[in-house]
């Protein structure tokens, strides 16, 4: 499944960060490569703070600097209304 090994398979129920490049931006290469977009919308970023920290925002900057030209995210919730063509820009990610 999704072309992985599967020692990869074993690998990415462990690895958040090993999942993420192989289950999606490998994926989203995949479909740069055809010339195919995706747009993510997400809302209610905020409510995947937990302890200080927000994995959604984590993933979502790991996306944007693995710049795949696949992916395009638009981002709404209470005090935000945010697109990017081309996701983030890291440096605008201080969440």
């Amino acid at each position: 499944m999704f072309g992985l090994t599967h020692q990869e398979a074993e690998a990415v129920q462990t690895d958040p960060v090993l999942a993420a490049e192989k289950l999606v931006v490998r994926q989203l290469r995949g479909m740069a490569a055809t010339g195919k977009r995706i747009v993510l919308l997400v809302d209610a970023l905020d409510e995947a703070q937990e302890r200080g920290t927000n994995r959604v925002v984590k993933l979502l900057k790991d996306l944007g600097q693995a710049k795949t030209n696949a992916l395009s995210l638009i981002v709404v919730g209470d005090s935000v209304a945010f697109f990017s063509p081309q996701l983030f820009c890291p440096a605008c990610i201080n969440c």
